[in-house]
Formats: C-alpha cells, sequence, structure tokens
C-alpha cells in the first residue's frame, strides 16, 4: 500500500524576542544537564570507590 504524503507544516513567523528567549532557554537547559551529569558521575565514580572520599576532602557518615 502506498503511503501518503503528510502535509506541510507552516512556519510560524517568530519575533526576535521570541528567538532569543527560547535560544536562552536552550542555553540554560544545557548547562543544567551538563552540571547534572557531572555530579551524577561524581557519586558513581564515589560509590564506585569508597575509598577514594577520603582524599577527596569530604567526609562519609
Amino acid at each position: 500500500m502506498l503511503k501518503r504524503k503528510k502535509p506541510a507544516l507552516k512556519r510560524r513567523k517568530l519575533s526576535s524576542f521570541a528567538i532569543s528567549s527560547s535560544r536562552r532557554r536552550v542555553k540554560r537547559n544545557t548547562e543544567l544537564l551538563k552540571l547534572h551529569r557531572r555530579r551524577r558521575n561524581y557519586q558513581t565514580i564515589m560509590q564506585d570507590h569508597p575509598g577514594l572520599a577520603d582524599h577527596s576532602g569530604q567526609e562519609q557518615l
């Protein structure tokens, strides 16, 4: 059976304000993503190697 062609989406004309705010939002989201990734990587390293925590200056309770 032949596939139907999807209707073309009409591009909405964005104002310069909308473009700059969306770029800011994307930038902030990527920064947060990087921060969380770094924190998760650090936590997994500390879980796998509990002896490293003694040298890092943080005390484990």
